[in-house]
């Protein structure tokens, strides 16, 4: 699954998480254009057990106050969407 959030003005990052060998899961947040995490990183990729790798996508959502914001404007525009798809379909 691939998700992009944010805005250049405000902050934008592109996050993909995938499911690997072994039960792992590989993750990249990626941030574009200047945008930078809380901890000052740009990056963040790696290959971990389920747990772990929510500790770390957990750690930078909670450190990067841009990505609150973009993750949770995203999710409002999900909720719109899906509440529009099905009062069009009654």
């Amino acid at each position: 699954m691939t998700l992009r959030v944010g805005t250049f003005a405000t902050g934008a990052a592109t996050i993909g998480v995938s499911k690997a060998r072994g039960g792992r899961i590989e993750f990249l947040l990626d941030c574009n254009r200047g945008s930078k995490f809380g901890d000052d990183t740009t990056v963040a990729t790696g290959t971990l057990p389920l747990q772990e790798a929510r500790e770390v996508i957990t750690r930078l959502v909670n450190e990067t106050p841009w990505l609150q914001r973009a993750l949770a404007m995203q999710f409002v525009e999900q909720l719109l969407e899906q509440g529009t798809e099905a009062s069009e379909t009654k």
